[in-house]
């Protein structure tokens, strides 16, 4: 399903379709402008009704120089990240604007794992993978993670050839 479109947003859509519901309530997907910024590629949920929610939650330019955000270490450093149980206060502490704790709270964040989308000289991006459920994500699903994000790399390459 990856590999049948050289149209790299209809590849990020095929993506969260295969791992929304089965491995995850929540898939976000930030994609590299240059090597300090980085825009949405996609927010989805499984629950349309809390798609607002997931929106919310979204990077800004402000949010940039934040190092308590895993996406953004990622992004930055290029090593994935596992969230086995996120208590509340690890919460608290990663997300310092009220408006989306308060939207992170509402979907009920209580695990993920974020990996970088390796490119041939730079990461492309970073796609993270979330649950209401503790302890959904372990080592299994990282690799799981990190070599759907590979196989996502690909995609995008080819895409970006072909523009």
């Amino acid at each position: 399903m990856l590999a049948a479109t050289l149209d790299y947003e209809r590849t990020l859509i095929n993506v969260s379709r295969l791992a929304i519901p089965t491995f995850a309530d929540w898939c976000f997907v930030y994609l590299a402008l240059n090597r300090q910024d980085m825009s949405a590629g996609l927010i989805a949920h499984v629950d349309a009704a809390k798609e607002h929610l997931a929106q919310q939650v979204d990077i800004r330019p402000e949010d940039l120089s934040s190092q308590t955000l895993p996406v953004l270490r990622v992004f930055q450093t290029g090593t994935p990240e596992l969230f086995a149980d996120i208590s509340d206060e690890e919460l608290r502490q990663t997300v310092r604007h009220p408006e989306k704790y308060e939207a992170i709270k509402q979907l009920g964040l209580r695990s993920a794992v974020v990996v970088p989308i390796p490119g041939r000289h730079a990461v492309l991006g970073v796609i993270g993978f979330a649950s209401a459920k503790p302890s959904r994500y372990t080592s299994t699903e990282l690799i799981f993670a990190q070599d759907l994000a590979r196989r996502i790399s690909l995609a995008l390459e080819n895409a970006r050839l072909y523009r």
